[in-house]
C-alpha cells in the first residue's frame, strides 16, 4: 500500500492500480486466506491491526475500513492522530472497490477518499506503554461484536493479552488449519523470508 500510495500521490488522475491490490479487493489475496469474497459486494467492512514506527516508538492502532459508509475508523489505545498512517487506505480502498465491482455497478462509485475518523478512547489507557497490540486486536473485537469499547482497560489487559496468546497457541496446534496449511500455494507477490518488525531500515 505504501508503494503503490506513492505513485498515486503526484498525479492521481493517470494512476492505474496494480494487479496485486486488484486482487485483494477479489478475495484472491493473501494467499494463505483465499475467500473469493469481493469487497463492496460480499465484504462491506475490513478489520485489521496496522503496526508503524514514529519519533516516539513502535505502535499498534486497530482499523476498520467501512465500505458502505464509506469511512476509514482508527482505534488507539494513545488517543493520537493517525491520518498519516491511514491515509493510504483511504485513498486506495474506493479504487479497489471501483475496479472489482459488477459492471452495472461500477459508475455509481466514487473514488473520492473516504473519511478517517479517530474513535474516541477513554483517557489513560495503555500506561505500561507496552499493551496497545492487545489494545488493537479487543478494540477490534469489540467493534465487530458490537461492545463498548469501555469494556477494554488496563485493568483486564494482562488478561487479555494472555487469552489472545492462548487462542494462538490453540489455533497452531489445529488439525484443520494444519492441514489447510499444508495445501498453501503462495502467489506471485509472496516475498519470501520473514519481516523483522525491530530492524530500523
Amino acid at each position: 500500500m505504501d508503494t503503490e500510495f506513492n505513485k498515486f500521490v503526484p498525479n492521481k488522475k493517470a494512476y492505474e492500480l496494480h494487479e496485486f491490490l486488484i486482487s485483494y479487493g477479489r478475495g484472491e489475496l493473501p494467499a494463505y486466506g483465499w475467500t473469493d469474497q469481493v469487497w463492496g459486494v460480499h465484504v462491506d467492512r475490513l478489520y485489521f491491526p496496522q503496526f508503524y514506527k514514529s519519533n516516539a516508538g513502535n505502535h499498534w492502532i486497530a482499523v476498520c475500513i467501512n465500505i458502505i459508509e464509506r469511512k476509514v475508523e482508527v482505534f488507539d489505545c494513545n488517543r493520537g492522530r493517525n491520518r498519516q498512517y491511514v491515509e493510504k487506505f483511504a485513498a486506495l480502498i474506493p479504487r479497489i472497490v471501483k475496479a472489482v465491482a459488477p459492471p452495472e455497478s461500477k459508475k455509481q462509485l466514487l473514488v473520492s477518499p473516504y473519511s478517517i475518523v479517530d474513535v474516541l478512547m477513554k483517557a489513560r489507557l495503555n500506561k505500561s506503554c507496552a499493551d496497545c497490540g492487545a489494545y488493537a486486536i479487543k478494540h477490534l473485537q469489540c467493534h465487530l461484536l458490537g461492545l463498548d469499547l469501555g469494556i477494554v482497560d488496563d485493568e483486564i489487559i494482562q488478561d487479555c493479552r494472555q487469552k489472545i496468546a492462548v487462542d494462538l497457541w490453540e489455533a497452531s496446534h489445529n488439525p484443520i488449519l494444519a492441514q489447510v496449511m499444508t495445501q498453501y500455494v503462495p502467489s506471485p507477490w509472496d516475498k519470501p523470508g520473514v519481516f523483522d518488525l525491530s530492524k530500523d531500515d
